[in-house]
């Protein structure tokens, strides 16, 4: 997914995450807490995302605030993904300047034999987050450029439905 955020001064940037989970309490990513990504929800702690699906014609867009998910689940997640990139994950100082590509390769190679044998322990600068549902906004192509656009709004407890132009 595209996932947008802005830094303190409202300088926004954007670039495509991997979703990691998506339930009622909003869509999940996980990056480190000190990469620019990381920096930014610290100063302005809302996002908006979106998924498209072009061979489909369907796009999914997203806002809300975002908050940190807890140690467990993203342990979890850590996990769950392959021990060559548990490694990448515990090396990486993402979004940081690096001389050149061998520095992070010798990094990488002595992460290796630091773990070796061993279970890789989580960094505890790499996390996830979560972006919570406060609009979505589901859009479909059609022929004409007559597109079909509908939003969802939370109000308090509710969701409101809202239908756009195209």
């Amino acid at each position: 997914m595209a996932l947008a955020t802005a830094d303190g001064t409202a300088t926004p940037s954007v670039r495509l995450v991997v979703l990691s989970h998506f339930d009622s309490r909003g869509i999940t990513f996980h990056t480190s807490y000190d990469s620019r990504k990381g920096t930014e929800i610290a100063a302005n702690p809302r996002a908006s995302a979106v998924m498209l699906w072009h061979a489909m014609g369907r796009q999914v867009r997203i806002e809300g605030p975002v908050s940190k998910i807890s140690d467990a689940e993203s342990d979890e997640y850590f996990r769950s993904r392959s021990r060559s990139t548990q490694i990448d994950l515990v090396t990486s100082a993402q979004s940081h300047v690096i001389t050149h590509r061998g520095e992070f390769e010798h990094l990488r190679q002595a992460e290796r034999r630091r773990w070796a044998g061993q279970e890789i322990q989580r960094p505890i600068h790499w996390g996830g987050y979560r972006v919570g549902l406060q609009i979505m906004e589901f859009w479909e192509s059609s022929t004409g450029g007559i597109h079909k656009r509908v939003r969802f709004r939370r109000e308090t407890d509710q969701w409101v439905r809202e239908r756009l132009a195209p």
